[in-house]
């Protein structure tokens, strides 16, 4: 009889012991489902809000006319004079940046943070970049400052302006090939072949900028390398960036040239970065 009482009461802890662990594992397939179906939500509206922002601040139909008060229809379209970005604003790289027309005011508007607004990689990189002292904000925040995984491409506040001083840009490594992902294709020499600039188009100006140097690399590795490289001279320094890129992109390069640096996450690594150094041209 308490053989029988005691298969009974084993029974019962046993059958209240896998209900557990069902519970258990019910719960944590419906967090994992939360977590994984909020992130897809996320990116949408990441995407979309960027889509927006573009829709909202981005004209294609620029006309390139003289900012002088001439005449410029076609009878005397002589004496119009050529807006100066149409010369390096033409699609060498396969792009349409030279139709672009960034209304800088209305990004202000949205974001006081607004700097420049960057297109690259025949435009998989079309995105307004913000300035901000705080490195860890915008990793986390959409350029309407709405939380949000896609974050935003952002740099350290500068005094002078971006075209006037150098610079680095961050963003994020997107596995749907958004924001700063494109930049790891530059490991294939080909890619660069036919995505070589960058254009930044700010309040104060318009610039293009060619690719020198792309590299990835240990974050580690590179703090040590930049360590090492205090108390060397301009010239040097940017010898050293020439000297880790993964191939000759034949752009030469000098101490008084404006450096763009491009930085986003790269998985080879635990810690790795995909690094893309240009010159302003």
């Amino acid at each position: 009889m308490s053989d029988d009482k005691n298969r009974s009461s084993s029974k019962r802890i046993e059958n209240i012991s896998i209900a557990i662990i069902v519970i258990i594992t019910i719960a944590v397939i419906a967090v994992a489902v939360y977590v994984i179906f909020g992130r897809v939500i996320s990116l949408g509206k990441g995407e979309k809000k960027y889509q927006e922002i573009a829709e909202l601040s981005v004209s294609h139909e620029y006309e390139y006319v003289s900012d002088t008060d001439v005449d410029s229809s076609e009878e005397n379209n002589e004496n119009a004079v050529e807006d100066p970005r149409a010369e390096w604003l033409k699609d060498e790289d396969g792009s349409h940046a030279y139709n672009m027309n960034v209304d800088a005011d209305k990004l202000l508007e949205i974001n006081e943070d607004y700097l420049c607004w960057i297109y690259g990689c025949g435009g998989d990189i079309d995105y307004p970049v913000c300035q901000s002292d705080d490195s860890q904000y915008y990793l986390k925040h959409a350029f309407d400052k709405s939380a949000n995984v896609y974050g935003s491409l952002f740099t350290e506040e500068l005094d002078n302006g971006i075209l006037y001083t150098d610079a680095v840009i961050y963003g994020h490594h997107m596995k749907n090939g958004s924001m700063f992902m494109k930049l790891n294709e530059y490991k294939d020499q080909e890619y660069y072949k036919a995505h070589p600039y960058f254009y930044l188009f700010t309040n104060r100006g318009d610039a293009q900028y060619e690719i020198f140097s792309v590299y990835n690399i240990d974050m580690g590795v590179l703090e040590s390398i930049q360590n090492d490289e205090d108390g060397l001279s301009r010239d040097e320094i940017i010898n050293s960036m020439k000297s880790r890129s993964l191939y000759d992109t034949g752009v030469e390069v000098s101490g008084t040239d404006k450096i763009l640096t491009l930085v986003t996450c790269e998985y080879t690594t635990d810690n790795g970065r995909m690094i893309v150094h240009c010159r302003k041209k």
